[in-house]
């Protein structure tokens, strides 16, 4: 997996999948597009295209306030035994989004999301974990994912590369 992030608006995640393929989504600030090998080239467009555009924001956990209207803080939960504050994100347009903080080190340490797409909503609960320092700043190596019930995805980064030039062209919905 190779994910690609440039200010204010832009995102790449390229995504090889054994058995199924390649796979693309990106957003050039205006244009949310998915490419695979099982539905092909397409143009998002409601839920699932903000949902793809609220994801391209950078530094979102320091701009939330622009993608979430409404917050709300939940009652405490345990998350793998540790005590965690729960955090409720509304947006415009789409499901809401619970992000579960660590008490102790306020580093996020689960997201549970509902994904609207073709095939319907499906809840993804994302653990997250293994911060290491980036330039300064503390990273998560480590995404589990389980999808649906169904499906368990884990992402684990090499590396993370700050500050590096990445042409604009990069982002655009490619013509097939």
């Amino acid at each position: 997996m190779e994910i690609y992030a440039k200010y204010p608006n832009k995102m790449l995640t390229v995504q090889t999948l054994s058995g199924i393929g390649e796979t693309r989504q990106g957003y050039d600030g205006k244009v949310a597009w998915s490419k695979d090998p099982l539905q092909g080239l397409r143009k998002l467009s409601g839920p699932e295209a903000e949902l793809v555009a609220r994801g391209a924001v950078f530094n979102t956990q320091l701009n939330w306030r622009k993608a979430f209207p409404k917050v709300a803080l939940l009652p405490d939960k345990k998350i793998g035994g540790v005590a965690c504050y729960v955090v409720k994100l509304a947006p415009e347009v789409g499901q809401p989004l619970l992000q579960y903080f660590d008490q102790r080190t306020l580093y996020m340490v689960r997201m549970d999301m509902t994904f609207e797409g073709p095939q319907g909503k499906m809840a993804i609960e994302t653990t997250i974990g293994d911060y290491r320092p980036v330039d300064g700043v503390k990273v998560p190596f480590s995404m589990r994912q389980k999808i649906g019930g169904a499906a368990e995805m884990v992402v684990t980064l090499n590396s993370v590369k700050n500050n590096v030039p990445v042409d604009d062209a990069l982002f655009t919905m490619p013509k097939k």
